[in-house]
């Protein structure tokens, strides 16, 4: 099995029976195309009621440091709040990762547990008071073991600036239980206030 099946293998056991949407570039990576993504498989899950993005390709773009054998990468798990008549996904969670994918492609620098950056703008690109993102590893979804190393699943939790001066000033170690006390999976609700 390849990496691919065993994402997809991780994700029937997650959600059996679940089909998911899944949105693909017209010309893959590895043919030429600029989106490092192969795919991006979106879940509708019930329990709690949100939006499951996950991110197939992304680990082609970095490594990070460990102590097992072969290479530790990582593929992105974004969870986004969704309302009880929600019938599709909000564009806005795609085109999030196709940003953070772009940064990592642009600068060189990766991602890892109790990263932080400041967006710049709305993370839904309208007025969220989100305006950084910090990433904890997925609790659900954990980790696989592929023939070439570990792919781990991280998922980016969108913060506020006052969030983000609070990481800055106590460290994310300081952030990360306080987001997720109430909210273990690290879902993102753009509607949501400041916990500092």
């Amino acid at each position: 099995m390849d990496s691919y099946d065993l994402i997809w293998k991780r994700l029937d056991e997650l959600y059996p029976n679940v089909e998911p949407k899944c949105l693909s570039p017209v010309m893959k990576f590895a043919d030429g195309g600029t989106n490092p993504m192969d795919t991006v498989a979106i879940f509708p899950v019930l329990e709690p009621l949100h939006w499951h993005w996950v991110t197939f390709g992304f680990q082609r773009l970095q490594s990070i440091e460990w102590e097992g054998d072969g290479e530790l990468s990582c593929e992105l798990s974004l969870r986004v709040s969704r309302g009880e008549k929600e019938k599709e996904s909000p564009e806005w969670g795609y085109e999030l990762l196709l940003k953070l994918a772009a940064y990592v492609m642009n600068t060189g620098c990766g991602f890892d547990r109790k990263h932080y950056i400041q967006w710049g703008s709305s993370i839904d690109s309208g007025s969220s008071k989100l305006k950084g993102i910090i990433f904890q590893d997925d609790p659900e979804l954990g980790s696989v073991d592929t023939p070439t190393g570990r792919i781990k699943f991280l998922t980016p939790i969108g913060i506020t600036l006052s969030e983000h001066k609070f990481a800055n000033e106590s460290g994310p170690e300081g952030l990360l239980p306080l987001l997720c006390a109430k909210n273990p999976l690290g879902i993102t609700d753009p509607k949501r206030k400041s916990v500092v």
